[in-house]
């Protein structure tokens, strides 16, 4: 990362089909929560529902980025900056904001929030997962949310646990959203600030990021014209 002169750990999720076919794909980029890494959202079962929902057709396929936060401020700008144009050169991605969406967990979900309402023309939908508002950010998420460009307001969709200890965080950034006319999804739930509530909606979670990004079938394999017949 030329941002952060270290490099940014991740875990790319790629689609069953992507090695077989031609197509380009949407990009979800999703952020572990405080005191964790990149590997939270494998462990709670982000690739595996992906998997499900993908042979089920319930969502398009799509690549999943699991970045490392290493708790730097400076994730803003590196993860657009930096990241995100290093998977579009390397990876077959749908580049335009329609088709890429970002979503955290706890902490990970502060910086969903930020950087979705920072960047309005990267990400089309933001997901906060019982999220913690960076202290000192809420001006800035005002900022931004009051600005939001009539034709690039993201979707939104935000959970919590009614027994968890930052409920009022995510009912704060509720009310922001209402105040200022973004629709959204905000939904309160059984379960608290656990792996264990997170585990038990993670496909709902990948269903809507994947809204609106149309299944498509396997391109067929263009044949060799050279190999023999």
């Amino acid at each position: 990362s030329p941002t952060l002169h270290y490099p940014i750990d991740a875990l790319i999720y790629l689609p069953p089909c992507y090695d077989s076919s031609f197509d380009y794909y949407p990009v979800l980029y999703l952020i572990h929560g405080l005191n964790y890494r990149e590997d939270q959202w494998q462990r709670i079962g982000a690739p595996a529902a992906a998997d499900a929902l993908i042979a089920a057709e319930e969502i398009a396929p799509l690549i999943i980025v699991m970045p490392r936060d290493r708790l730097d401020d400076r994730l803003d700008p590196a993860l657009v900056d930096d990241l995100v144009p290093y998977i579009d050169d390397n990876y077959r991605t749908k580049a335009q904001r329609e088709y890429r969406a970002i979503g955290g967990l706890s902490r990970g979900g502060a910086w969903a929030i930020h950087l979705g309402l920072h960047y309005p023309e990267v990400f089309s939908r933001i997901g906060a997962h019982s999220p913690a508002i960076f202290y000192g950010d809420d001006e800035n998420v005002l900022y931004w949310a009051r600005r939001l460009p009539p034709d690039m307001i993201p979707a939104v969709y935000i959970d919590i646990g009614q027994g968890d200890s930052l409920f009022g965080s995510a009912a704060w950034f509720d009310q922001v959203l209402t105040w200022f006319g973004v629709e959204h999804t905000y939904l309160v739930q059984s379960g608290a600030h656990t792996e264990k509530y997170w585990a038990a909606h993670v496909a709902e979670y990948l269903r809507f990021y994947a809204a609106g990004w149309r299944f498509e079938p396997l391109a067929t394999p263009i044949p060799d014209m050279d190999s023999p017949q």
